[in-house]
């Protein structure tokens, strides 16, 4: 996957670890997600206030 390709080239980058949440919890995986997206706030911490109105994290928030 490249996005995951992306995430080990650049660990460091939030708005990589953010899309890569947004695409594990469309895929269901809710406790995964939640770990990637707090690496994103880690990185970022824009990115909390960012991803609450994302449809794609309903399922986090």
């Amino acid at each position: 996957m490249p996005l995951l390709e992306a995430r080990d080239g650049f660990p460091d980058e939030g708005m990589i670890h953010c899309n890569l949440a947004c695409y594990t919890a469309k895929q269901g995986r809710i406790d995964e997600a939640k770990g990637i997206l707090s690496r994103a706030i880690q990185l970022d911490p824009v990115f909390g206030e960012l991803t609450l109105d994302n449809e794609d994290l309903v399922g986090i928030w």
